[in-house]
């Protein structure tokens, strides 16, 4: 399977839960099949996506809002990891704010960001230049996940699994 990014829409009352009790993020079971509206697969887009997104050459966040989207610097316990790291969270608010942010992306916005031969350390490595489209589906249901989260006044918590 490799690496891919999950991510999952929880009431900020979980995301409490969690805090306090770091084995409650355990509870939360990834939906692969795409029928749950709370969980998002993104399979390996998630570096490609960070990066067009404001995120450095790795493939992981900045400081600019948007590449938090996926991964960010808030982890529930750093020693506890889900996969391949922690579990990272937004509160609804940074939720809100970051679904707004990528409501204002557009996909020219994205294709001007994107340059496979700089992308050569960012997971799966080796794009090429017909990857665009595979990524700007994926930023699709990032943004529609996000505007979903949004209204429903949800956090996120993702994880590289």
């Amino acid at each position: 399977m490799g690496m891919v990014a999950i991510l999952h829409g929880v009431k900020p009352k979980f995301l409490e839960e969690c805090l306090t009790n770091d084995e409650t993020v355990h509870t939360l079971e990834a939906d692969f099949s795409g029928q749950n509206p709370d969980c998002l697969d993104l399979d390996k887009s998630w570096g490609g996506l960070t990066y067009l997104l404001g995120g450095n050459e790795t493939g992981f966040s900045s400081d600019e809002p948007t590449s938090q989207a996926i991964t960010n610097q808030q982890v529930i316990n750093e020693e506890d990891i889900l996969g391949y790291t922690p579990a990272f969270y937004l509160t609804c608010e940074q939720v809100a704010q970051i679904a707004n942010a990528l409501g204002e992306l557009s996909h020219d916005t994205l294709k001007s960001r994107y340059h496979p031969n700089a992308m050569t350390d960012i997971y799966p490595c080796g794009w090429s230049d017909d990857d665009i489209e595979y990524l700007l589906g994926y930023f699709d249901e990032l943004r529609q996940f996000y505007q979903t989260q949004s209204q429903k006044g949800h956090a996120i918590i993702s994880y590289i699994f």
